[in-house]
């Protein structure tokens, strides 16, 4: 998909493509693009679409998305920018008031939008997604694992109100819903056999059978129907060498700590010289002291 330049700012509270933060891009594209097999053919709705990017995304594949957001200026943008779209309806609205029938969508989508509200608006939300979800249709929700993402690196987001840990956020789901898996998300280094030129959309997947990971993000599928055949689980690869930069960045780090160890040592040899040298003057010191202590 082509990425368009955005007419709004970025503030951190909602992901603008084409920001200047790879991961962070990677991390909200790769959602969407996972999603894409639950949604062909299906009526759709992205809750807390921001400037429609992922709307956008999913409309190639469902038959009608709507695309919901509370800043009206959000919406108005995301009209403006994706209007050739015609299976796309932007609406101005509430998570917690769903402007739309009971029992008329497939799908709902929700990345990175129930920890930035209160745990009573969260509440609402969910009953208002059991509203309005077809009965025998599914909830794609992501959330930050609370656990690595705040508590291992002792971060704050501002504009997070309510996060969750995996047991919370799994006895949140099942207010609603009987079945639920949940994905982790996750960065990690990976070795690639790739052709080069054109790669292929689907490649295998493999994993060490003793590796184990929880994950930076949750995404769970949520149903009160039979979960979907499809498994989300991918690889997406950044548009630049991110391994291999950051390799190069700890070798010129190496470098610069070398060339720092180099300088420091020969600044220690440079005042090793000159304590011998203060040294030697202390010496010649007494000694003239001792020649005069003779004269007198």
């Amino acid at each position: 998909m082509d990425i368009k330049e955005s007419v709004l700012d970025f503030t951190g509270e909602r992901f603008i493509p084409g920001i200047e933060d790879e991961q962070l891009e990677i991390e909200h594209f790769q959602r969407y693009i996972s999603v894409l097999p639950l949604v062909e053919n299906k009526i759709v709705l992205d809750a807390a679409c921001g400037e429609g990017y992922g709307s956008c995304m999913m409309a190639a594949k469902a038959s009608r998305v709507y695309g919901l957001d509370i800043n009206a200026e959000t919406i108005e943008a995301a009209k403006t920018k994706y209007q050739e779209y015609q299976n796309i309806n932007f609406l101005t609205g509430s998570i917690a008031q769903i402007p739309l029938p009971d029992h008329s969508v497939d799908v709902i989508v929700s990345f990175e939008t129930i920890e930035h509200v209160d745990p009573s608006i969260q509440d609402a939300f969910l009953e208002e997604i059991y509203r309005v979800l077809k009965p025998e249709g599914c909830l794609v929700m992501s959330t930050p694992n609370k656990e690595i993402y705040s508590d291992k690196y002792n971060y704050h987001n501002e504009f997070h109100i309510k996060e969750f840990y995996k047991e919370e956020f799994e006895n949140f789901l099942k207010r609603y819903f009987r079945e639920i898996v949940l994905y982790n998300q996750y960065f990690e280094v990976a070795s690639v056999l790739d052709y080069g030129k054109t790669a292929k959309e689907e490649v295998s997947f493999v994993k060490n059978g003793d590796y184990k990971e929880e994950g930076k993000y949750y995404i769970a599928i949520a149903t009160n129907g039979e979960l979907p055949d499809t498994n989300i689980s991918n690889v997406y690869l950044t548009k630049h060498p991110m391994y291999a930069e950051k390799i190069e960045r700890i070798i010129q780090l190496q470098k610069e700590v070398e060339e720092r160890n180099r300088h420091l040592y020969d600044l220690d040899k440079e005042i090793d010289g000159k304590n011998k040298r203060i040294l030697q003057l202390q010496d010649e010191v007494e000694e003239k002291n001792r020649h005069i202590a003779v004269l007198n």
